[in-house]
């Protein structure tokens, strides 16, 4: 008579299998760091700023990096996102990254999602009067 193992141990060891052939996906802001391949668009979706950004892993919600930003010539208020500088951001509640963090105006607000080796949203040129301009931004891990 031949011994059987009990389903559960089967379903168990079946799913082990699965879980180890998979590719990790990881998640926080660890997995957000690398180079990355920005473009800021206007209401219009024409290109305004292209350039780099790169975020630095990280074990904390806190995001840190650098930025080397220019213009695409097709116009329109960009604000001061346009040269280098460092970045200062968070990921609690989705991502949040200001451009420009050792100014207490004239900032530049990124405010996404991440999905697989990217991250997109809006971004905003803010001052002490409001909203100066706005659109939508993508970013693409080189």
């Amino acid at each position: 008579m031949k011994k059987m193992f009990p389903r559960h141990v089967m379903l168990v060891a079946a799913c082990a299998v699965a879980f180890l052939s998979c590719d990790t996906i990881q998640t926080g802001p660890a997995s957000l760091g690398g180079i990355y391949a920005y473009t800021a668009y206007d209401n219009a979706d024409s290109a305004l700023v292209t350039g780099i950004i790169v975020l630095r892993n990280s074990t904390s919600p806190l995001l840190s990096g650098t930025w080397n930003l220019d213009t695409t010539g097709n116009g329109g208020p960009v604000g001061p996102q346009v040269g280098s500088g460092m970045l200062a951001g968070s990921t609690e509640g989705g991502i949040s990254i200001n451009l420009n963090p050792q100014m207490a105006d004239d900032n530049i607000i990124l405010n996404g999602t991440s999905g697989r080796n990217e991250i997109t949203g809006t971004w905003q040129w803010v001052t002490f009067s409001g909203v100066s301009a706005e659109g939508r931004f993508g970013m693409k891990k080189r």
